[in-house]
């Protein structure tokens, strides 16, 4: 299930660190501190940045629109529904530098997926596990150990989801991860770092 989650910006002109992801995550463990306790670690979600008309300072993002919103994915409807109550039974919450305060929330249309999908991503994050020896290296985006990477870890959240037979998992074809060659050779070109490892 996918929803828009749509919220007034008070103070315009707030500033978010462009890697605003971990703020986000700070928000939704808050909301779940109050959910049912059977969602107490549960995981299975997703989100966009936060989308609003911004402008690009030394310390990040200026919000100059009136509204901001978030793209929110989860497996769980029950837990969106939830989620969304958390949301809105605040009046204000502090985001950053950023106060918003909860509008309206809009159930967005599946994707359709075929065979091939292009899917465009400014900031895509790989996570690794704790335990990787190598989880402080570097890997070039055209490297199979990339795609690897990615199709391992997916593999295994669909695997502790427990949504899914070994029937199943043996009919899942294996992806591979193709990244735009033409970008990155525009932003090496640049000198821009297009990789950064958080620990």
């Amino acid at each position: 299930m996918r929803i828009r989650l749509i919220f007034n910006l008070q103070n315009r002109g707030a500033v978010l660190p462009f890697h605003h992801q971990g703020l986000f995550v700070d928000l939704i463990n808050t909301i779940k501190e109050e959910m049912s306790p059977e969602f107490a670690d549960y995981d299975f979600y997703c989100f966009s940045g936060v989308k609003g008309q911004t402008k690009v300072t030394k310390g990040g993002l200026q919000y100059n629109s009136k509204k901001v919103t978030v793209v929110f994915s989860c497996l769980s409807e029950e837990f969106v529904k939830e989620f969304v109550r958390g949301i809105f039974k605040k009046e204000y919450i502090d985001f950053g530098e950023m106060v918003l305060e909860p509008d309206t929330v809009e159930k967005e249309k599946d994707s359709v997926l075929g065979e091939v999908v292009k899917y465009i991503s400014i900031s895509p994050v790989m996570v690794a596990p704790e335990e990787t020896e190598d989880v402080k290296d570097f890997v070039d985006p055209n490297d199979d150990k990339f795609s690897d990477s990615i199709y391992e870890t997916t593999m295994a959240k669909m695997e502790k989801s427990g949504m899914f037979t070994e029937e199943d998992f043996s009919s899942f074809f294996k992806f591979q991860i193709v990244p735009d060659n033409d970008y990155l050779k525009k932003i090496k070109g640049k000198n821009k770092k297009f990789s950064r490892i958080y620990t």
